[in-house]
Formats: structure tokens, sequence, C-alpha cells
């Protein structure tokens, strides 16, 4: 077994969830990419869970669900997203949909938004 790096858990206080981490050269931790750390049976263990919703290498701010980039200082990105940050692409997806969902029944009724998806609507099709 072979470390491939280190992190810092800062709980300073019951509310606290800070962790702040460094991989080393030998590492096989996939770019823009969200770990999960898990706790099996006592033993901890770090899982993919999929892409960033900031944008990778290969694609401009523009195309990420987040609209925001790397490039961008580190503080700025947890104030714009805070724990949405910690979301894979298909996480917050399914977060957007379901506040859009929501929306769309205050506008109009839960009956009508169940309505169109019985129908297999869109419901991004639907405007306000």
């Amino acid at each position: 077994m072979k470390a491939v790096g280190r992190f810092i858990f800062r709980g300073c206080d019951d509310k606290d969830g800070l962790i702040i981490g460094a991989s080393f050269r030998s590492h096989n931790f996939k770019p823009n990419t969200v770990y999960e750390i898990r706790d099996v049976v006592g033993e901890l263990m770090v899982c993919e869970v999929g892409e960033s919703i900031i944008a990778g290498r290969d694609e401009t701010y523009q195309e990420a669900p987040s609209r925001d980039t790397w490039g961008s200082a580190i503080g700025d990105i947890l104030a714009n997203h805070g724990a949405e940050l910690m979301l894979s692409r298909a996480e917050y997806a399914v977060l957007k949909y379901r506040e859009h969902r929501q929306q769309l029944i205050k506008h109009y009724s839960v009956e009508q938004v169940v309505q169109w998806e019985l129908e297999g609507k869109d419901l991004y099709d639907v405007v306000f």
C-alpha cells in the first residue's frame, strides 16, 4: 500500500466540515473529478463519484454547469457554489431539475406539472 495524498480535517466545531488536501505525484486521481470519502467498517475509502461541475481542461466556463473555471480564485469558487461544488455533474443536474420542477409547481400547480410529466413533456421546455 502506498500513500497517494493527504488531507487535513479542520473540525473547529460540530458544524465545521472543511477538508483541505493534496495529492502526491504518483496518484491515480482523475482531473476535474469529485471523490467521496466513505467509512467501510471503520476504514476510510476514497471513491470516485463523477465529473466536477467546474469547467475541465478542454472546455470553456460557458460549457460547464457551474459557469466557473478552476482559473478562478478558490475562495470565489467556494463562495459562488458552496456545497454544490461537491456534487458530480449528474447529481447537479438532478438538483437543478428538482429546483426547476418546484418553481413550476409554485407558478402553475402540482397537478399541472404531474400531467406534463405523465405526457412525457420535458419540464425545461415549460416557461414562466
